[in-house]
């Protein structure tokens, strides 16, 4: 077993057994990976669309491209750019996942990242077009949908979706700069100037909470309730592209605002989501630093998940984080149980990420898959605009939608339900990730055991060495599997 030391933790490379593969799960994340086509927006969203029944629509934006939220027609900016960085770093860790697709995969993410290049200048962020009451009120195909004078709504204010944008715009740099160096460089340089804008925008009192997005025209759609976990997602990118120190300089600091009265990041009570990415902060900043109270704070987050969340576990042991939409947090929940162990070692909650994955594919009681299009019984009428225009039962077939499922391995096929059969960018780039992960795993990759499992045994007491000094440590480890490395 090779042995590595790392800022203070002992790095031994593991392989995890996970149980059998029970589905396809290529095919499985293709068919996720297909669904951005049905919510394309703008000229060229007919351009090769895996959907005949989708073309071009919304062509009288003042920022034309992106994609639609959810079986709605805005193109909202939080939830947009967050699920943007969550797919670019579900290739950052597990890009084995993706080879059989990655072609869809650039396909995919180069539509989200060219639409925030196109709404950037420096010092500015396009973050929103459309208005959501307004959208609302209108049911039917986007091709059809009037799209003259939509709202628009920049930055600044909104140092959380700045930051978010820099996330996703600093991965893509990250992932493609092999592929297309120019077209990399270009989405550094933009991430670096929304990363400054997110910063410029914090209030110089960390305890309050200076302007976010939706405290502009956005109103009540998508209101963020903070903007600090969402600054230091995009510093942990911004750093790790460009391997400056300056970009963590403050996180100790902004890691300690409270998005909420009581609310502790190091005792998170929430899964990860488009309002809240500190858990994803915790598992990097533990990678990246070595610190413990990162490591404490995501095993107690995924400690609190598997023994049933807030809402407690549906019959067949689900937990349950919120009554709507309960899938996309189980999803986003796996992905980051096996990224914690991929990074940190910590194992305890890869069985559950497997069962989480296997559940939304069909291995439930209902024995139905809860992505539309594909697998046993599959979701046919999901609450989406575009793929059932008419509401009269006669949908086009949207396929790789993962719906929001019940609290109870219930389920209910119904175009008009928007809690448990809504679709949405954020819901498909949590199962992404989650199921990249499980992908990662179930073919035999390997993880980083790291972990307070370490032990020194000699010497016990400090020691202060002058400059240049020299002392023998012996450490002992034992790895995930009771192996004991001296």
């Amino acid at each position: 077993m090779k042995l590595y030391v790392l800022l203070g933790y002992l790095v031994l490379a593991t392989t995890l057994n996970v149980s059998a593969q029970s589905f396809d799960y290529g095919s499985a994340l293709d068919a996720a990976l297909k669904f951005y086509d049905a919510n394309r927006c703008g000229p060229d969203a007919g351009k090769d669309n895996v959907f005949s029944w989708r073309g071009a629509c919304h062509t009288n934006d003042a920022y034309p491209g992106g994609y639609h939220d959810a079986g709605d027609h805005v193109k909202f900016g939080l939830p947009q750019c967050w699920s943007a960085a969550l797919i670019g770093w579900a290739m950052y860790e597990y890009p084995t996942a993706f080879k059989s697709n990655e072609d869809r995969y650039w396909r995919v993410m180069k539509y989200f990242t060219d639409y925030f290049l196109a709404c950037h200048t420096s010092g500015s962020f396009v973050y929103q077009v459309g208005e959501g009451n307004e959208d609302h009120g209108y049911w039917g195909s986007p091709e059809k949908q009037p799209s003259s004078n939509r709202l628009i709504i920049k930055a600044p204010p909104g140092s959380d979706v700045c930051a978010e944008a820099a996330a996703a715009l600093a991965l893509m740099y990250l992932n493609y700069k092999s592929i297309d160096e120019g077209y990399a460089q270009k989405c550094l340089d933009a991430a670096k100037d929304l990363q400054s804008m997110a910063v410029s925008g914090l209030s110089t009192d960390p305890t309050s909470k200076s302007p976010r997005s939706s405290d502009g025209a956005g109103g009540n759609f998508y209101k963020s309730s903070s903007h600090y976990d969402d600054v230091i997602w995009g510093a942990i990118w911004l750093y790790t592209a460009t391997g400056d120190d300056k970009y963590l300089e403050k996180v100790d600091e902004w890691v300690l605002v409270k998005n909420d009265p009581g609310d502790d990041p190091f005792q998170k009570k929430w899964a990860p989501a488009w309002d809240d990415v500190t858990m994803f902060n915790l598992v990097k900043l533990a990678e990246i630093t070595g610190n413990e109270k990162y490591y404490n704070g995501v095993v107690f987050n995924l400690e609190w998940f598997k023994a049933g969340a807030t809402q407690g576990k549906s019959p067949a042991g689900l937990p349950i984080v919120d009554t709507w939409a309960p899938l996309r947090y189980a999803s986003c929940e796996a992905g980051l149980g096996y990224t914690a162990y991929r990074l940190l070692g910590y194992k305890n909650n890869t069985e559950l990420g497997a069962f989480i994955i296997d559940y939304c594919l069909g291995k439930n009681p209902r024995n139905s898959s809860y992505i539309t299009g594909w697998g046993s019984n599959p979701p046919k009428h999901p609450h989406h605009r575009a793929n059932e225009p008419n509401r009269d039962g006669n949908a086009n077939g949207m396929i790789g939608a993962l719906v929001g499922g019940g609290t109870k391995d219930d389920f209910k096929d119904d175009v008009n339900d928007y809690v448990m059969n809504e679709v949405a960018l954020d819901y498909n780039a949590s199962f992404i990730f989650g199921l990249a992960a499980h992908m990662y795993f179930v073919n035999g990759g390997k993880a980083k055991n790291m972990g307070p499992s370490v032990s020194i045994t000699s010497p016990r007491n400090n020691i202060y060495l002058p400059k240049g000094g020299e002392v023998t440590v012996n450490v002992t480890a034992k790895d995930s599997d009771g192996k004991v490395t001296k």
